[in-house]
């Protein structure tokens, strides 16, 4: 796992979400990112993915949602720099870019490992399991090497 995270990390701005089953739905996705998978949920009878992953199928309203692998790269559309206004524990110049994984599948997310300069549209992205305060994890990508 990554840690791109500063030691100094201050709670009070915690946007990092709770990630066990008394705090959170959604929990699967995090066991499924510490082991290395990102996922998202498939309603099975409108065969139709979704991000950010959900409990209920927003068109017919089931709630027999699976989980689904997404792609283990993608291709990134557009990508903004963020040079000032950090949370506090995290380092500037942060890199954002939307990353198209599927046809279906698409959002914006932090790329790290990578030279602001270097970014480009079409860029080939691979994500990476970043490790988080208080055992948590989180996602981002990083170039495909």
């Amino acid at each position: 796992m990554i840690n791109e995270f500063n030691l100094d990390y201050i709670y009070i701005m915690d946007y990092i979400p709770q990630q066990s089953p008394e705090h959170n739905k959604l929990h699967t996705f995090f066991e499924n990112l510490r082991a290395g998978r990102l996922t998202t949920t498939r309603c099975p009878s409108c065969q139709r993915d979704f991000w950010p992953p959900r409990t209920v199928c927003p068109l017919c309203h089931s709630n027999t949602l699976e989980w689904v692998d997404l792609p283990s790269t993608g291709t990134v559309r557009g990508f903004s720099i963020q040079t000032s206004g950090a949370a506090p524990g995290l380092t500037l110049p942060m890199v954002f870019a939307r990353v198209q994984l599927t046809d279906q599948v698409g959002f914006v997310a932090r790329v790290i490992r990578v030279d602001p300069a270097e970014m480009e549209v079409g860029m080939t992205v691979e994500p990476v399991v970043v490790s988080a305060p208080r055992d948590r994890v989180m996602w981002a990508f990083r170039p495909k090497i």
